[in-house]
């Protein structure tokens, strides 16, 4: 190894791009047989144009130690700001509002309001859907649709229509039946 190769340095990383790199660290006295601690205050300004994803990015601290150490000294201050005519920080986009008009039919339905004796309909449908998933009708297997607070099923021979209430929301069948679900 070559003796002015000999000491420590460190790269900060931000965001997958390198701001800062340390000089070869290897003017202080170190013994393998008595190791001691020299770390002067040092402050380092690194100014840099990094863009970073909406995703985000990490700060990443790289080391270099060659046949000597280095340490930081923690708690590091690092300060981060921006410039330019758009905005520094924008917030991720909201997830979009569900479709006008449809209810939330998703949960574990009962065809009485206790889970004693009962008969269990476990009904799904996605964020944003009015695709009930779980019903099974007519002979065959398919999807309900739900528009408003009425879910038709058994390609729309049958309607519930849901009233939101406590302890139980009611799926009231256009057939009479009444299924409950719990909150």
């Amino acid at each position: 190894m070559l003796q002015d190769t000999l000491g420590a340095n460190f790269t900060l990383d931000v965001a997958g791009s390198a701001v800062y790199s340390s000089p070869m660290l290897n003017k202080y006295p170190y013994a393998k047989e008595h190791p001691r601690v020299y770390s002067p205050a040092v402050a380092v300004a690194a100014h840099a144009n990094v863009a970073v994803p909406v995703s985000g990015g990490n700060l990443t601290f790289m080391f270099d130690n060659i046949d000597k150490n280095i340490q930081l000294e923690l708690p590091i201050q690092i300060n981060v700001t921006c410039a330019g005519s758009g905005p520094c920080f924008t917030a991720p986009a909201p997830p979009p509002p569900p479709p006008a008009g449809c209810s939330n039919f998703a949960g574990i339905w009962l065809n009485k309001p206790t889970s004693v004796k009962s008969i269990h309909y476990n009904l799904s449908q996605a964020n944003g859907s009015c695709v009930v998933i779980g019903l099974h009708d007519c002979q065959f297997h398919n999807n309900s649709i739900a528009h408003g607070d009425v879910l038709y099923w058994c390609e729309n021979k049958m309607a519930g229509t849901l009233k939101l209430d406590s302890p139980f929301d009611l799926l009231k069948w256009s057939n009479g039946a009444s299924w409950y679900r719990e909150h």
